[in-house]
């Protein structure tokens, strides 16, 4: 019996710390840099002030492949801008982050949800980031395949 227990304990401690194996790990860059949030433009658009990327407030419609994403983003025209276009993954981490750290100021886009993420000629893939709470905390890319909206990104 004392066997089977400890096995069982094992197996659930093994269990445990391979759920806590991170893809980031929360930056205190975003924490403790004053400079570092979002500013609702008031047109549709937010604006992360440390790096400058703006984002549309609204996201898609959901799009089954990454091609019918990149179209979306490549044609469109928004509050007077034509040069949308996915953003990367770290790109979507540090909109994550900012949220995390309570740093989205008058910014009320929401993050749940998955999204069309990638540069041209790389692997893309929708997906959204999911903060794990016990692990320090950490954020784990979570994929899901095929299914996805844009929020779109500029510069």
């Amino acid at each position: 019996m004392r066997s089977k227990l400890a096995c069982l304990s094992g197996t659930a401690l093994v269990l445990f710390c391979w759920g806590c194996t991170p893809t980031k790990t929360i930056s205190k860059n975003v924490e403790d840099a004053p400079e570092a949030k979002l500013v609702d433009l008031g047109n549709g658009i937010c604006q992360d002030t440390a790096s400058g990327l703006m984002w549309t407030i609204k996201k898609s419609d959901f799009f089954s492949n990454r091609e019918e994403a990149e179209a979306y983003a490549d044609n469109l025209e928004y509050a007077g801008y034509a040069d949308w276009r996915l953003p990367t993954r770290d790109e979507l981490y540090r909109l994550h982050e900012l949220y995390y750290w309570k740093k989205n100021g008058s910014c009320r886009m929401g993050i749940t949800g998955s999204y069309w993420n990638g540069r041209r000629g790389e692997r893309a893939a929708a997906g959204y980031w999911e903060t794990y709470y016990l692990c320090s905390p950490e954020f784990k890319f979570i994929e899901t395949p095929g299914k996805g909206t844009v929020r779109a990104v500029r510069p």
